[in-house]
């Protein structure tokens, strides 16, 4: 199983939309947890703020800081969908300062869930790639799929920021880091955009902010919703990131050729 990490560098190009419409349409059981500095969106936009607030990141964080040596991710989670799992983020923006050293100390029970069968998705939100105190938990990610939008203003930044993470390589395939292009009106071709990025892409989302809302807040899906482009390009993504994993987890173990 693997570590999923979304992240942006600049605007809101719907990071948490994207990551559990993926959660939603991925092929095998998966947790999405929302490790997001800014705090948690599924409960009060996805939810509509009828379930509380347990569990979560902050007790997963706290169960580590009091030493036990067993704290199990799942403990603290609650069901979105059958084999979809949310492990709440923040409540509150105070908790992000304190959550500042304990990022990393959560990566085993991420990847202790790959005894269970899980992969894990890890929504950033936005990601500063130089002062970020999560940069130990993106770096433990099998897959890091950086989302932006396909304006020049975010486009360069992305540029800049795939640059310092110096996360692309000779060979797509086999590449860490890959780039999912959020197609906006006036904005240039997904293929443009990750060449000007020096990322290979995975694939990209339409605009269809009608759709967007039944997973950002929780709008009645209508009867073709699940027909919409934006699932569609959901799957498509889900299947590529997939696929990327699973290559490149044979090519470590020596059964594929780069």
């Amino acid at each position: 199983m693997a570590l999923v990490a979304l992240f942006s560098v600049k605007g809101s190009p719907g990071v948490s939309t994207t990551a559990l419409g993926l959660a939603l349409h991925w092929p095998n059981p998966v947790l999405i947890a929302e490790v997001d500095s800014a705090g948690s969106s599924v409960i009060a936009g996805y939810l509509r703020g009828q379930m509380p607030h347990r569990g979560g990141l902050v007790d997963l964080a706290l169960a580590r800081n009091q030493g036990r040596e067993a704290f199990n991710a799942r403990e603290h989670t609650i069901s979105l969908a059958k084999d979809v799992d949310l492990l709440a983020g923040l409540s509150h923006p105070n908790q992000a300062r304190a959550m500042s050293t304990l990022w990393s100390d959560l990566i085993p029970a991420f990847t202790s869930l790959e005894a269970a069968g899980l992969d894990v998705i890890l929504d950033f939100g936005r990601y500063t790639t130089i002062s970020d105190s999560r940069q130990g938990l993106l770096a433990a990610a099998d897959l890091r799929l950086m989302l932006t939008r396909s304006r020049l203003p975010e486009v360069l930044t992305a540029r800049k920021a795939a640059e310092h993470l110096e996360a692309g390589t000779s060979d797509g395939d086999f590449a860490t880091t890959y780039l999912v292009a959020m197609e906006n009106l006036h904005g240039y071709p997904a293929k443009e955009v990750a060449k000007v990025c020096g990322l290979p892409l995975l694939g990209q989302v339409g605009w269809d902010p009608q759709n967007a809302t039944v997973l950002s807040d929780g709008a009645n899906a209508k009867g073709k919703f699940e027909r919409s482009r934006l699932v569609r390009d959901l799957q498509v993504v889900a299947s590529a990131a997939k696929n990327k994993i699973e290559r490149r987890r044979l090519s470590l173990l020596g059964e594929v050729s780069v």
